[in-house]
C-alpha cells in the first residue's frame, strides 16, 4: 500500500526494485491519494498494464493520508511513502494576511530568535508538525499487517534546521515516539539514513510488532 501514490510512478519504480533485487513478482498494488486527478490518472496508467512483474490494481482512493479509514487493519505486506503531507502553515501566519514571503520571513524570525515569544512559538509550530506526523504514521502502522515494514521516504528536517527546504521533523521525534508502543511497532526496527535521492532529506525504516502482546 502506498500513501500519496499521486499517479503511481514511484509504485512502478518500487515494484520493479522488489522484482530485480529480490525477484518479488505477482503483487497486489493498493494506494491512496490527496489529490482526485492524480488518483483518476494512476488507476489509468495501472489498468494500462504498466505495473512490472505481473503485479495488478488493487484499489487506489481518493483519501487524506492521516485518515484512512477505508482500509481495514492489519491488511497489507508493506505500507510506504514518498511524500508525507505536512501542515503548510503550522502557526497560520497566513490568516493575518501575510503574503508568502511574509510567511517565510515570519518562520524564518522564529527559528533565529529575533521574533517576540518565539521560544513559545516554536514549542507550538514543532507540537502541531510532529501531531500531524503522528497521526500520518499510525494510519500506516494500522493498515499493515503484523511484522509488515513501514518506510517513509523523503522526511524534510525541521524549517529551522534548514530554511532551504520544506518543513519537517528531526530525527530525535522518531526516537522518542517509538519509545512509548503506542505506534505498536519495534523499537530496535528503526532505522534514519540519508535519502540517496535529496541529501538535504532522510529515509525511516520501521517495522510493526508481530504480535500487539510484544509492546511490554
Amino acid at each position: 500500500f502506498e500513501v500519496n501514490c499521486g499517479v503511481g510512478l514511484n509504485t512502478v519504480l518500487t515494484l520493479d526494485i522488489l522484482q530485480q533485487v529480490r525477484n518479488v513478482t505477482n503483487i497486489t498494488v493498493y494506494g491512496s491519494d490527496m489529490i482526485g486527478e492524480s488518483v483518476e490518472v494512476a488507476k489509468q496508467l495501472m489498468d494500462q498494464g504498466i505495473l512490472p512483474g505481473a503485479s495488478r490494481k488493487g484499489t487506489i482512493c481518493h483519501a487524506d493520508s492521516g485518515n484512512l479509514l477505508f482500509a481495514p487493519s492489519n491488511s497489507f505486506d508493506l505500507v510506504f511513502t514518498s511524500h508525507l503531507t505536512i501542515l503548510q502553515d503550522p502557526l497560520n501566519a497566513a490568516g493575518s494576511q501575510r503574503d508568502e514571503k511574509e510567511q517565510k520571513d515570519y518562520y524564518s524570525s522564529i527559528c533565529d530568535g529575533t521574533r517576540a515569544n518565539h521560544e513559545s512559538l516554536l514549542d507550538t509550530w514543532r507540537s502541531r508538525q510532529e501531531w500531524r506526523f503522528t497521526q500520518f504514521v499510525k494510519e500506516m502502522v494500522r493498515i499493515g499487517k503484523p511484522g509488515a515494514p513501514i518506510i517513509i521516504e523523503g522526511v524534510s528536517p525541521q524549517y529551522c534546521d534548514n530554511k532551504q527546504d520544506g518543513d519537517g521533523v528531526s530525527g530525535a521525534y522518531w526516537k522518542d515516539a517509538v519509545k512509548g508502543h503506542t505506534w505498536y511497532v519495534n523499537p530496535k526496527s528503526l532505522s534514519i539514513e540519508p535519502s540517496p535521492v535529496d541529501s538535504k532529506k532522510y529515509d525511516v525504516f520501521l517495522k510493526k510488532f508481530k504480535k500487539h502482546t510484544q509492546r511490554s
